[in-house]
């Protein structure tokens, strides 16, 4: 009986871990995920070795490692919010950056310095199309 008891407490105990582990894993996936700051190219607002939580519910969920839209699709990111997003050039790697320019936008950075113009004033100030970004 001493015996059965104690494979039942290990039984419990495996469950209840699966189960946490489980629960984790979904809430990561679809709702919130934890970053660190690995670069200085957020100074001053964020510094190096900083700790941040992401909402993934804002844009939508997705379906993972397909990238796909399913059920809620969100909304666009707004100027000045901070992003996460994949490295095209390196799959491993995760970007941390703020949104400055918006679909429709020139973004100019001279000496340090970026300026942001929507699509009716580059057109007044003769700014090429080439410059607008895009979707």
């Amino acid at each position: 009986m001493a015996q059965q008891e104690l494979w039942e407490k290990i039984w419990d105990w495996l469950k209840s871990i699966l189960i946490a582990l489980l629960l984790a894993l979904f809430v990561r996936t679809f709702f919130v995920q934890a970053y660190k700051i690995p670069s200085g190219s957020m100074i001053p607002t964020l510094l190096i070795g900083d700790h941040i939580l992401v909402n993934k519910l804002v844009y939508g969920l997705r379906v993972p490692y397909s990238g796909k839209r399913v059920l809620y699709h969100g909304r666009s990111p707004r100027r000045g919010e901070v992003v996460v997003f994949v490295y095209p050039r390196n799959r491993h790697m995760d970007f941390i950056k703020r949104v400055i320019g918006l679909p429709g936008d020139v973004v100019s950075i001279l000496f340090s310095q970026s300026q942001i113009f929507s699509h009716s004033s580059c057109w007044a100030m003769g700014l090429s199309p080439s410059a607008i970004i895009k979707e």
